[in-house]
């Protein structure tokens, strides 16, 4: 990364003026991200205090008009849960990797066929969410004993929810937003691919393959060889 941005990541307070909370979306990226131990360490004691005693953490809205009261979401609960994950594999705590297991658990309680619900008030499909719990999962999965039966779960909730987004890919190859969904906002599609790609490496699937390989093509279509978007596509 590059010195000037992770030296201004390492500055940032994870507190959010607007609702007076703790913001463990920016809490994970700065444990993730930063090369200050200490820092790290702060960010994570954050993320673990702040974690449901369900196994999730909450979502709050960056809008004035919202609601100041939280609610359970799974974007901030899978980036908690990599997280924990990274600091388990950097100082083998085993604190957090019983909390990026308790979260799992929960994620995995909100599964349904690939489908894992978004937020308590938000009950939306969207195929990148669903990803992202996968990887979640996943993650977790390879910390953990082999033999462990929360194992075997975790990677078949990942495979179904493998299947289920690229079951929806178009026959042009974009990425809807949500599963079996018509519209491709261009922001999702990339966002999207990538997580598969990701994923790819933990499974041997032709069929994965060939539906990355057709997102790519539909990618080369609309990004210019100087890298910019052509907006008109």
């Amino acid at each position: 990364m590059n010195k000037k941005i992770l030296e201004n990541l390492e500055k940032t307070d994870s507190k959010d003026v607007l609702r007076n909370k703790k913001r463990i979306e920016i809490a994970s990226t700065i444990a993730i991200l930063s090369e200050n131990k200490k820092i790290r360490e702060e960010n994570i004691s954050i993320i673990k205090k702040e974690q449901n005693k369900d196994g999730f953490w909450l979502e709050y809205s960056y809008e004035k008009e919202e609601e100041g009261v939280g609610y359970y979401g799974a974007i901030p609960t899978c980036f908690c849960i990599l997280a924990l994950i990274d600091d388990y594999k950097k100082n083998k705590d085993k604190e957090s990797l019983d909390s990026a297991i308790k979260a799992c658990d929960y994620l995995y309680s909100q599964e349904k066929n690939g489908y894992f619900l978004k937020a308590s008030i938000n009950k939306t499909d969207v195929i990148n969410t669903n990803l992202m719990c996968a990887l979640a999962l996943i993650e977790t999965s390879k910390v953990m004993n082999k033999k462990s039966r929360r194992n075997e779960i975790y990677v078949s909730a990942a495979a179904r929810t493998i299947r289920r987004s690229i079951n929806s890919q178009h026959l042009n190859g974009a990425y809807p937003y949500t599963s079996y969904g018509l519209t491709v906002p261009f922001l999702y599609h990339p966002m999207t691919l990538a997580l598969l790609i990701r994923l790819s490496n933990y499974f041997n699937d032709s069929y994965l393959e060939y539906s990355i390989l057709k997102g790519i093509r539909y990618l080369k279509r609309i990004i210019r060889k100087n890298g910019s978007i052509n907006w008109d596509k």
